[in-house]
């Protein structure tokens, strides 16, 4: 029977026979200052950032977003953004007010620059290239009661925090992001005061824009989240009677794919006098994708909808106002948001799912193959063999790959059996010391040789016990004998009788000097030698 040991602190959690069904539920926080940003460092064990108000910074080196602690801050600034290129060091954050952070090894943080800026623009962002980090936020204002925006960029390097600044007039930025090796940035053309705002996309560095098609000419950008390889945008009209959001995949920089119509979640604002009441009411800015698209925005509710429908359900009612969201794979997403609020969901298999495990027999030596289809927090994998009921000797260990979604395929030999019937499963340990066996299905028979052989000592060259393997097709007395140079017998090895199969002595050189060695097999009429090299 496979012995399964697993434990995960959550909200809720359900296990049934290998799959984990769990609900959203309430992460601890070590704070209670609002949260606006969060991101992860994809390393062998996955690291998760979270910034906020008053210069938070906190870690949390649990792969699922546990055990959450504060890390010194150089600024008591409100901290609104994070940007990582790929997901890898060093990772940055921004404040409200222009300081940026940056940290090389995800624990000390240090001041990289400070952005001279006006006391009225509203940084919105970070995004950040191999080299280059891109700061973008907006100067609001009226004009004869229409309202007004220029974008502000901010073009910084890296390494030394040096800066360029471009304005963008008649435009309102709200997010970037790379497409094909362009920096896109995103958001709303304020040219036209009598629009309500269309949306517009522009190359930062050439500076050329491009338009949605005309039927989405009328909606603006709200943000533009990736999942995997697609590039989705959030769309949103306003009218008199109220607003409307349609969420989009990117086919073109001028072409767009709809995925979810919400045309009738209008806000009513007491013109039209009705209103429509179908679907639950959120004002997106965040999605993400679980099985289903899910999204955030100006509620504490998670919401998930699909293509088809719009907007379905609410997924998950939250304590307080959730501001951001980092998908660390298909199946698992945290959020954070006002008050501490830290809020997560896993939906997946165990932490290791194994597709196979199977074994192939080479002479006296077994090959052991397995393949994981998905891993969590796989630290790796103990092999175990047993050749007696209820008793298993750990042979060796194969260091798993952490986190990934990928198949991974993985082997390990067990040489040098002697012949007989073996049993073998495998010890799957994570990091926090969590571990299930996973049993080899059949049982392994190394069978008697047909013929004479006498292998290589192995290591060699040796310092100073090495093992020399044999094998024998019938019974009867064994001589193994160990000569200098000279042809001088210094050792004897082996001197007994042995059943017929595949044998192992194991010789201690610690009396002999240094030098080269014979080592010869004598068995009923059979003679074989061999040359090692003790070095000490």
């Amino acid at each position: 029977m496979k012995k399964v040991v697993f434990f995960i602190v959550w909200f809720l959690i359900l296990i049934v026979s290998k799959e984990i069904h769990a609900s959203w539920g309430t992460i601890p926080s070590p704070v209670s200052k609002n949260l606006k940003s969060i991101n992860f460092i994809n390393a062998i064990v996955p690291s998760l950032y979270t910034v906020g108000d008053s210069g938070t910074i906190m870690k949390s080196d649990h792969p699922l977003g546990f055990n959450w602690r504060s890390l010194p801050s150089p600024t008591n600034q409100n901290l609104i953004g994070l940007g990582s290129f790929q997901n890898t060091l060093p990772i940055f954050a921004l404040s409200s007010k222009g300081v940026v952070l940056k940290s090389t090894n995800g624990e000390n943080w240090s001041v990289l620059s400070e952005i001279q800026m006006s006391d009225s623009l509203n940084l919105v962002g970070i995004f950040t290239t191999s080299a280059k980090l891109y700061i973008y936020g907006n100067v609001n204002s009226q004009f004869h009661g229409f309202e007004q925006s220029t974008v502000h960029l901010y073009i910084m390097n890296n390494v030394d925090g040096s800066y360029t600044e471009t304005v963008i007039p008649n435009q309102t930025a709200t997010s970037m992001f790379d497409w094909n090796g362009e920096i896109i940035i995103a958001g709303r053309d304020m040219s036209n005061p009598f629009t309500n705002g269309r949306g517009f996309l522009m190359n930062v560095e050439t500076s050329v824009r491009y338009s949605l098609e005309n039927s989405w000419q009328d909606y603006e950008i709200v943000s533009a989240p990736k999942q995997g390889s697609d590039q989705y945008l959030v769309l949103n009209l306003r009218t008199p009677c109220g607003e409307s959001q349609r969420v989009v995949r990117l086919n073109g920089l001028d072409s767009i794919i709809i995925l979810s119509d919400f045309s009738k979640e209008y806000y009513h604002r007491g013109m039209c006098g009705y209103a429509y009441t179908e679907g639950v009411k959120c004002y997106l800015t965040q999605i993400g994708k679980i099985q289903n698209f899910i999204g955030i925005g100006n509620s504490q509710n998670i919401i998930r909808f699909s293509p088809d429908s719009g907007y379905s359900s609410i997924e998950y009612q939250g304590l307080a106002p959730l501001r951001s969201m980092v998908q660390i794979s298909n199946h698992h997403i945290v959020m954070v948001g006002d008050n501490g609020l830290i809020v997560g969901k896993i939906d997946i298999p165990l932490p290791v799912e194994l597709s196979s495990f199977t074994s192939m027999v080479n002479g006296n030596n077994v090959q052991l193959n397995w393949t994981t289809s998905s891993e969590i927090n796989n630290s790796g994998f103990n092999i175990e063999r047993s050749s007696a009921p209820g008793q298993w000797l750990k042979i060796g260990n194969v260091t798993g790959k952490g986190t990934i979604n990928l198949s991974v395929e993985y082997s390990y030999t067990d040489k040098n059996l002697a012949t007989g019937k073996y049993s073998y499963r495998l010890k799957q340990i994570d990091y926090n010391g969590n571990y299930e066996y996973f049993d080899l299905s059949n049982e392994v028979i190394i069978g008697v040789p047909d013929k004479f052989i006498l292998s290589q000592n192995y290591p060699n060259p040796f310092n100073p016990s090495t093992t020399i393997s044999y094998s024998i097709p019938s019974p009867g007395i064994v001589k193994i004998k160990i000569f200098d140079l000279s042809g001088k017998e210094v050792m004897t090895a082996v001197n007994e009788y042995k059943l017929a199969g595949h044998h192992s002595a194991v010789l201690n050189a610690s009396n002999l000097p240094s030098g080269v060695y014979y080592y010869t097999l004598n068995s009923q009429g059979f003679t074989d030698t061999k040359k090692m090299v003790l070095i000490k």
